[in-house]
């Protein structure tokens, strides 16, 4: 116990300051303080739904202001403390998530191979939200291979004030337990997470009563002129979008149907989202990375459950 706890504390530290690194490096926060201000003033439709760091962080600053706290209170300054403490948890869950198929060391190496995946989805604004996609993402993952559907209405809850992407988890929850239970409880279940983030979604744009809407078939007609953009999400997940799909049918079942849903979520956001946001394709991470590690450590000790 000692000596596991021992373990945890150094991966604690480890991936605290692999986020330390990339707060110093990679992040624009002069793009990130522009964001969020962006949805607290509405001034970009697209952006005004995310209000949970946002409105979190402005609270915070303005209770350490009240106390004359301000060089705490600074905004930027809050958001270079999220993104350590976001990436350090991503990295602790993901980790976890991946022991669920691989022993210690190989999961410890396929969430480094994440975190070098991470700095390909830095751009101007909104990392950070990004991010915490990923790790409700891989929470509620972990939740559904291990057949325990009480922790996902309250993953989506919270998700679907920070990202419309959260609803991808029902069709991730639908498609692992479809062919294990009644289609009719499945399917109930599946329309209980996407009813929570549609009322969530319709209740924050009325009270907020956002401001101009997106134009998808603009967004459409600009990802097609985009010529680099599919280059920039190769990049995110690199040989790993081939190696997820190399000998499908060797690896878990529960990861082979996800599998089926990546072309589809990349249909979604290629039709309404700008995808040189590589940002937005960050939740296929649990997907894509331990199917390629069934292809890189083809350890016949795995968990193929």
């Amino acid at each position: 116990m000692a000596a596991r706890l021992k373990r945890w504390m150094l991966y604690v530290l480890m991936y605290a300051v692999v986020g330390f690194y990339f707060v110093r490096t990679g992040v624009n926060f002069e793009g990130e303080v522009g964001y969020h201000q962006s949805v607290l003033d509405k001034s970009k439709e697209q952006y005004a739904n995310r209000i949970l760091f946002p409105f979190a962080v402005d609270a915070v600053s303005n209770v350490l202001h009240t106390f004359s706290l301000d060089y705490f209170g600074d905004v930027a300054r809050l958001y270079r403390l999220l993104y350590v403490m976001v990436i350090a948890a991503v990295a602790l869950a993901f980790q976890n998530y991946l022991r669920l198929w691989f022993d210690e060391k190989t999961s410890v190496i396929g969430t480094l191979l994440l975190l070098v995946s991470l700095p390909f989805s830095f751009i101007i604004t909104g990392h950070v939200d990004s991010l915490f996609d990923l790790l409700l993402f891989t929470v509620g993952a972990h939740g559904i291979v291990t057949r325990k559907f009480w922790p996902l209405p309250l993953i989506v809850l919270i998700g679907a004030f920070n990202r419309t992407t959260i609803v991808f988890l029902a069709m991730l929850y639908f498609f692992a337990e479809f062919s294990n239970r009644s289609w009719s409880g499945v399917g109930i279940r599946a329309g209980v997470l996407v009813g929570i983030e549609v009322s969530v979604n319709m209740f924050v744009s009325h009270m907020r009563d956002v401001l101009d809407k997106p134009v998808y078939q603009d967004v459409f007609l600009w990802n097609i002129g985009c010529h680099h953009c599919l280059i920039s999400v190769f990049l995110l997940f690199h040989v790993f979008w081939v190696l997820a799909f190399v000998g499908l049918r060797e690896k878990p079942f529960v990861l082979q149907r996800w599998a089926l849903v990546v072309p589809f979520y990349l249909v979604v956001h290629y039709l309404t989202g700008y995808v040189w946001e590589t940002r937005m394709f960050l939740p296929l991470a649990v997907i894509l990375i331990p199917l390629g590690l069934f292809s890189l450590f083809p350890n016949p000790e795995h968990n193929r459950s």
